[in-house]
């Protein structure tokens, strides 16, 4: 029986996936496919085309976060000029060479990897130092105000003042100044003037309502009041005097302010089917009289004085930016030191959230509380409960310098 040559099959066919044939062919290369035959992309190119256009979306979606931290596009030029525009300039421009390389990479040195391996080692040394950079401009960037953050800041309006407070929407286009009498805790009358942030014009509203959260005692339930226009008052009829220029002007009173204290409020204002909420923070009026005092090479000293000869005295020290322990002392009518069951310490800083930092006791009427602070303006809000009950509020004005070169 005569034998077949190697690699043909039955009937005189090749049989092409024979290994003998395959291994006879050697490194010959593929012939050109025939004239108007399209050939299939090799997984190698799909692969390629699924990075690029997943390293497109990616820059795309960043392009556009940029933007927004930016200000947006009215304001892209001035937030470019900023520190924080030059570091995003910077980490772009050092991701835009890392992509470069890395098709470099792909595309070049990896195909002459078997005759060279110089180009490849010498761009993954690059990318690898160009990575470092990208990482450190990162944690360059999250430690600085994006403008539009700033702008936000700004817009909600300076440190709080006892029974009054003032803020801003996030996109500042409506401001509210909020007025509380008597500002003590417990009944009062409220007055929220609802005007444009830029033009200062009364803002057209359906519905005005206020809702209330203790920061001082967050587990009180939230509560909320729903405020009515003057001239729709019982007290006020259309045609009082004045009441044409109180379009703007809110008013209603309540109970939601049921303990002394800091309190977060925020505006709730609807004008047809769009609601804008304006977040305040409000700090209750102290029953004591407060005065400060500086002594050479000590901390600035806070002096609250009640009715009843109890005082309440507190300091931060060193009030720059950084840790900050704040001190608060309980004293007796006979200037002994008075012991408390509880203590709470706020601390607002200008257009940001209010802080409650944990109390650590170090005596019956001397607690300290630890916060981490930045340069720039606070309002410190203190409640003691001495142990027979009765409650005490002090709150003062702080201001944090720049810490100390070196």
């Amino acid at each position: 029986m005569a034998r077949r040559p190697v690699g043909v099959g039955r009937g005189g066919r090749r049989r092409d996936g024979d290994p003998g044939l395959q291994r006879a062919r050697g490194r010959r290369a593929r012939p050109a496919p025939a004239a108007g035959v399209s050939v299939a992309p090799s997984r190698g190119g799909r692969s390629v085309d699924r990075r690029a256009r997943s390293v497109g979306v990616v820059a795309v979606t960043g392009l556009l976060r940029a933007i927004s931290e930016l200000g947006g596009m009215s304001n892209l030029l001035d937030g470019l000029r900023a520190s924080y525009g030059l570091t995003l300039i910077a980490k772009a421009a050092a991701g835009l060479v890392l992509i470069g390389l890395g098709a470099t990479n792909r595309l070049r040195n990896v195909a002459i990897l078997a005759h060279d391996e110089g180009p490849l080692r010498r761009f993954i040394g690059a990318e690898t130092t160009l990575a470092l950079g990208v990482l450190v401009l990162t944690g360059v960037l999250s430690g600085l105000n994006p403008p539009v953050a700033a702008a936000a800041a700004a817009a909600t309006g300076p440190a709080p003042v006892a029974g009054s407070a003032t803020g801003a929407d996030f996109a500042t286009t409506t401001r509210v100044s909020l007025s509380m009498t008597p500002g003590f805790a417990g009944p009062n009358a409220f007055r929220a003037e609802v005007t444009s942030y830029d033009t200062g014009s009364p803002v057209s509203a359906d519905a005005v309502t206020l809702r209330f959260r203790s920061v001082t005692r967050p587990d009180l339930p939230v509560s909320q009041i729903r405020l009515t226009q003057p001239m729709d008052h019982q007290d006020m009829g259309s045609q009082a005097p004045g009441a044409e220029g109180m379009k703007g002007a809110w008013v209603g009173q309540g109970t939601a302010v049921s303990v002394m204290g800091t309190w977060r409020v925020t505006a709730l204002i609807r004008s047809g089917a769009s609601t804008v909420e304006v977040p305040m923070t409000l700090v209750t009026n102290s029953e004591g009289s407060t005065s400060t005092v500086a002594f050479p090479d000590a901390p600035v000293t806070a002096t609250t004085s009640f009715p009843d000869g109890v005082s309440l005295q507190s300091f931060v020290d060193p009030a720059t930016a950084g840790p900050n322990p704040i001190h608060a002392t309980a004293f007796a009518p006979d200037g002994a030191e008075l012991p408390l069951s509880g203590v709470v310490i706020v601390v607002t800083p200008e257009g940001g959230e209010p802080l409650r930092p944990q109390i650590q006791r170090f005596s019956a009427g001397h607690v300290a509380a630890n916060a981490t602070l930045d340069p720039g303006a606070y309002v410190v809000d203190i409640v003691a409960t001495a142990r027979d009950g009765r409650s005490y509020e002090s709150s003062w004005a702080l201001t944090i310098a720049p810490a100390p070169a070196g």
